[in-house]
């Protein structure tokens, strides 16, 4: 492996640098898709691999969800975690079953994070319909992870429950 100080990343420049990642990462093998029963009808997919990058593959999610379901479409945005660095997790959420499997990936994500030495986050995370940047939605608090929805994101839990937004 190699590190690059300032001065080198500014001679090759950072979008190259991305790019050139970007592209070996995508020619890493990509794993197999898990779907996983959560509580209450939730359901969610694990992309397990052996490659320590698996869990990089956040970086082309779009990529992710052509090679799982066909579509790169999150209409309601999209659930994501990293476990592990050989577990990606995430839900498009699409109706009231999303409180399950946010449920079942926080206990996923929890136990996966806590499994072994290759441990990235215990947190879950929203990427709003946009594809903006990723939301923290889990917070530490007195040794217990807690899911916080607001925001934009309590709008889309609340359509998706059939509730009118506020």
């Amino acid at each position: 492996m190699t590190y690059l100080d300032d001065d080198q990343v500014e001679r090759a420049g950072a979008g190259a640098l991305r790019s050139a990642g970007v592209e070996r990462l995508l020619a890493e093998p990509f794993g197999e898709l898990h779907d996983v029963s959560a509580p209450q009808s939730g359901r969610f997919t694990a992309l397990v691999g052996d490659s320590v990058h698996t869990a990089g593959r956040l970086l082309t999610l779009d990529d992710v969800l052509r090679r799982a379901t066909g579509s790169s479409r999150t209409p309601h945005g999209l659930l994501v975690s990293v476990p592990n660095r050989h577990q990606l997790v995430f839900h498009r959420p699409v109706d009231a079953s999303l409180l399950g499997a946010v449920h079942g990936m926080l206990k996923f994500t929890v136990a996966g994070h806590d499994a072994g030495d290759d441990a990235i986050s215990p947190h879950l995370y929203w990427r709003p319909p946009d594809g903006g940047r990723l939301e923290q939605l889990t917070r530490l608090d007195d040794d217990v992870l807690r899911v916080r929805i607001r925001g934009r994101f309590a709008e889309i839990v609340e359509q998706l429950m059939g509730r009118p937004p506020r």
